[in-house]
């Protein structure tokens, strides 16, 4: 998925990408087949709909604006500028105003009106100059102009709505209803006026005296538009709405568009490709093809778990960043199809990373009250603080027997005995904020704001690795057999890149086939097919036979013969077998019938070939009699059997 521009041809069901450069575009407007698009760095002309794309000829200005009066059309951004010759040929018309930074522009009969940092003008001869319209020059951060009938409406940042019915001879504010001042958007359809804010479309339908809340609420709006009886919704982020019924409810518009800000979290639960969001859980299954919203009340879902056929996620509530603190842990027993929160306790607790390992949930946070580290040993419904402290924590992750908590400040931290001491694993790490950390084999990879670090010996002590990723911001990190994967931001550009390392880190090679918009956080996931990365602008997806060749991507476990347990029942222990046809990293561990670990048989690379491992139910505290499943977990594929065990 890319940015760039779309088209829809069936009310934004489903668009297709056209022929535009890629680039932040800031004003559009069509008259026929000709379109004017305005860039941060001048303005692009189609003459066929949008297939093909010129130079408009403005130049490298900032253009924020369009409005045409027959044969003139006007661009306006800084400078304002006019052309005869449909758009081939432009000349500057700024005479008379006190500010040529023009941020909107309108059109009255044959009036034409420009807002400016020094309030709204006026122009009734084509632009060759201009007055201020009225004397309302405190009408100040000016975003967008709206006219109905002979009525101009100006929406401001901070200072709501204002409106003119007489060439702002006198002007009247509209505020009541409007609960967010920060209007980004203002459209008319019909004879109702509808306005984006941060927050949400308000409605009006008595021409601005008295606005009212639409079905879209608690969304930053960043466009809007009307096309017949239909408005659409342009979100940060968050896709394309289109409501048919002037706004009481709204449906997704976004087929064929990156439409979410996915740079929280991923997973993988059978066919289940899972993606946390600012804005909610979305579920695909179908590879990442197409994505729909996975239960309800699962918005700003930061991390995700697994134990057995339980599902963990944690969500930090409605708001739109982790610092908005809300909402607790969510399990499902469907693969995220249904939630219901785990939490029992009155304030349930907020974590931003999750791990299971060893017949427990683990829970770090990074950002809320408290902060530290904690565990649960009933599926999340009632957690205890353990022996990290206050420190926050950006990333957890097992080893074996062993977890490992990325920290702000401590570096990298690890546990012995499932959290309840910890001891700093730090020794040659140049930088004590560790905010990803991976497993491949035997080796350790931390990835730190100054670059990636390894280490061979359990922590003990960590080799920064060579080029291409020496002294990069690596926020995420993803193992696929002997292939290492790293996301790395560029925090000036809002970009980030892939790179990829098939020698345990000792050289790198960029796979991003250029900058990718946005910023990962913490998100990039690996199926048997394709590499995933969620950032602020969506879920970017590559097969991984482009990146790694289609020999290397690592068969499917089958067993060979059938995974089982001999004896089954059994009263003492039980032995495990299976045979993998591809070595790989496995897992295999045993649940009870709620999905908790019970046991960790193995958890490190596997060679192909038959393997066994015994379950003795009668270590440490014992099991109790019942059914239970094994589970091996190997190169994307889970396989299960159930034994009974009988004392």
């Amino acid at each position: 998925m890319d940015s760039g521009m779309y088209r829809s041809n069936d009310n934004g069901n489903s668009w297709i990408k056209l022929g535009f450069p890629s680039g932040y575009v800031s004003a559009l407007k069509e008259n026929g087949t000709d379109i004017f698009a305005g860039t941060g760095g001048g303005a692009i002309h189609s003459r066929d709909g949008g297939m093909n794309w010129t130079d408009a000829g403005l130049g490298n200005h900032r253009i924020n604006g369009f409005a045409m009066i027959g044969p003139y059309e006007f661009a306006g951004g800084e400078g304002l500028f006019l052309s005869t010759d449909h758009g081939d040929n432009w000349t500057a018309m700024d005479s008379g105003l006190t500010n040529t930074y023009v941020l909107a522009l309108a059109v009255i009969g044959t009036e034409v009106f420009a807002g400016t940092p020094d309030g709204v003008f006026r122009s009734i001869d084509s632009g060759r100059t201009w007055s201020l319209a009225g004397s309302k020059a405190s009408i100040v951060n000016i975003s967008v102009l709206a006219v109905l009938g002979h009525t101009l409406f100006v929406g401001t940042d901070g200072q709501g709505v204002y409106h003119t019915s007489d060439d702002g001879g006198s002007w009247s504010v509209d505020t009541v209803g409007l609960l967010d001042p920060n209007v980004v958007s203002l459209v008319v359809s019909g004879t109702a006026l509808f306005a984006g804010t941060v927050t949400g479309v308000f409605r009006s339908t008595d021409r601005g005296d008295v606005w009212t809340k639409t079905g879209m609420t608690f969304i930053d709006i960043a466009a809007l538009a009307v096309e017949d009886t239909n408005l659409y919704a342009g979100t940060d982020g968050g896709g394309i709405f289109r409501s048919s019924n002037e706004g009481t409810s709204w449906v997704s518009a976004s087929t064929g568009l990156p439409h979410a800000s996915v740079n929280q979290a991923f997973w993988v639960s059978g066919s289940n490709l899972l993606a946390s969001t600012f804005y909610g859980v979305y579920r695909s299954t179908d590879n990442g093809a197409s994505w729909i919203a996975a239960g309800t009340g699962l918005t700003g879902a930061v991390a995700f778990a697994a134990s057995g056929n339980v599902l963990f996620v944690a969500a930090t509530g409605t708001g739109t960043s982790i610092g908005d603190y809300s909402s607790g842990v969510y399990l499902s027993t469907d693969s995220g199809v249904s939630w219901k929160l785990a939490d029992t306790s009155p304030n349930p607790l907020i974590v931003t990373c999750l791990v299971s390992t060893g017949g427990y949930l683990f829970g770090g946070n990074r950002a809320a009250l408290p902060s530290g580290f904690f565990r649960s040993s009933d599926s999340g419904s009632t957690w205890t603080g353990m022996g990290i402290g206050d420190t926050a924590v950006f990333t957890l992750t097992s080893f074996g027997t062993i977890l490992l908590a990325g920290t702000y400040g401590s570096g990298v931290l690890l546990s012995r005995d499932n959290g309840v001491s910890w001891e700093p694993a730090n020794f040659g790490i140049q930088n004590s904020s560790v905010q990803a950390i991976a497993v491949q084999g035997s080796i350790l990879f931390a990835g730190t704001q100054h670059g990636l670090f390894r280490s061979a010996d359990t922590g003990a002590s960590w080799t920064q690795v060579n080029y291409g990723v020496t002294d990069a911001d690596v926020v995420a990190l993803a193992v696929c057999g002997n292939n290492l994967f790293a996301a790395a931001n560029d925090w000036t550009n809002v970009t980030s890149k892939i790179e990829l390392s098939t020698d345990e880190g000792n050289n790198w090679k960029d796979v991003s086939l250029g900058p990718i918009s946005g910023l990962v956080d913490n998100s990039l996931w690996v199926t048997d097919s394709d590499l995933f990365a969620g950032t602020s602008i969506g879920v970017w997806r590559r097969p991984l036979a482009e990146l790694i060749g289609a020999a290397a991507v690592a068969k499917p476990f089958v067993p060979k013969p059938e995974l089982r347990g001999y004896p089954n029942p059994f009263s003492q222990s039980t032995t495990i077998s299976f045979t993998p046809e591809a070595s790989g990293y496995a897992d295999v561990s045993v649940v009870n019938l709620l999905g908790m670990e019970v046991a960790r048989l193995f958890s490190g690379e596997l060679a192909a070939g038959e393997r066994t491992f015994t379950w003795d139910a009668a270590t440490g505290d014992g099991c109790a009699t019942g059914i239970y499943e094994c589970i091996v977990r190997m190169n994307g594929r889970v396989e299960k059997v159930p034994v009974m065990l009988l004392r």
